[in-house]
């Protein structure tokens, strides 16, 4: 979902239709700064009829959505997902304006048609959009969605769940400039694995509100309300208040701090509130760990769903 030309400072939040207005504004997905398009990745609950709503709260703003998935119950060609800890696949690779750059995924699990990448575009040099597509995937079709809007200078992330193309491969199209991708993979869309778990939505719930986390340190949240047999959660991850440029991981609990911070989530400025969708692996005792690497932070977060055995 993108939040494109708000006329202030705001937050959207997605929902199941028929949420009510009040419920549905406690939890966001979207911190976009005025005149600022800002997307973000969103696994929402269908409410009845299939329909999705969406809540804005300041000025306007104008919603656009591309559509990269279902997750349907008894749907023969459906996969079951399976979490790694996160692994870094694409370091700063440089793509040219209106060019497309595709990779060869390592350590695919047989069995494997999607992967949930944390995609990061670093150093843009001027203001555009990068897709995300299936290798193989013609061009023109790829531009014709988008995945992240980064501004000149900003380092922007946002999460992908895509769809794995001919040999193993995916394809990222950037339109204008040049810009350096990092990729970092949280896991596998699979058939066949007895360990991969199904997804269960629930309406947008807020666990963790205001957290501070100071310059190289870790906190670890206990998600107590976890389903039997959760392996993974979909939470939206905001970093607000941050007094310095930063980044901050999230990585099953128990995960070594080196490891945690070898790849990363979010990509936080001062002065704004800077959200993105994170799936990540349960560590022991349904934990999560969450590094900050400058400056403090505050972080929130909002559970949107858990990945069930």
């Amino acid at each position: 979902v993108t939040a494109a030309n708000p006329t202030l400072n705001t937050y959207v939040s997605v929902c199941p239709g028929g949420t009510a207005t009040d419920v549905c504004s406690a939890a966001s997905n979207i911190n976009p700064f005025q005149y600022r398009s800002t997307p973000n990745m969103v696994i929402v609950k269908l409410g009845p009829d299939s329909a999705v709503k969406f809540y804005n709260n300041a000025g306007s703003v104008q919603m656009i959505a591309d559509l990269l998935g279902w997750f349907v119950e008894g749907a023969p060609t459906g996969a079951t997902y399976y979490p790694v800890t996160p692994t870094r696949v694409m370091t700063f690779q440089p793509v040219a304006a209106g060019q497309m750059y595709t990779m060869t995924l390592p350590n695919i699990p047989a069995g494997a048609s999607a992967v949930a990448i944390n995609l990061t575009a670093a150093n843009p040099t001027t203001n555009t959009y990068v897709s995300a597509c299936p290798g193989g995937t013609p061009i023109t079709s790829c531009k014709s969605s988008s995945n992240i809007n980064p501004y000149a200078g900003t380092n922007t992330p946002n999460m992908v769940i895509l769809k794995i193309g001919t040999n193993g491969t995916v394809s990222f199209y950037n339109d204008q400039g040049l810009v350096q991708l990092m990729a970092d993979v949280q896991g596998w869309y699979v058939d066949g694995i007895s360990t991969a778990a199904s997804y269960l939505p629930v309406t947008p719930t807020r666990v963790m509100a205001f957290q501070t986390v100071g310059a190289g340190q870790t906190y670890t949240l206990t998600l107590a309300g976890a389903p039997a047999g959760a392996s993974a959660v979909a939470l939206n991850v905001t970093s607000a208040n941050q007094t310095a440029l930063t980044y901050v991981s999230a990585c099953p609990a128990g995960t070594a701090v080196v490891d945690c911070k070898a790849s990363s989530n979010l990509n936080a400025y001062p002065g704004r509130h800077v959200a993105n969708m994170v799936m990540v692996k349960l560590g022991t005792g349904n934990k999560v760990t969450f590094y900050n690497d400058k400056g403090t932070t505050q972080l929130i977060a909002d559970v949107q769903g858990w990945y069930v055995n």
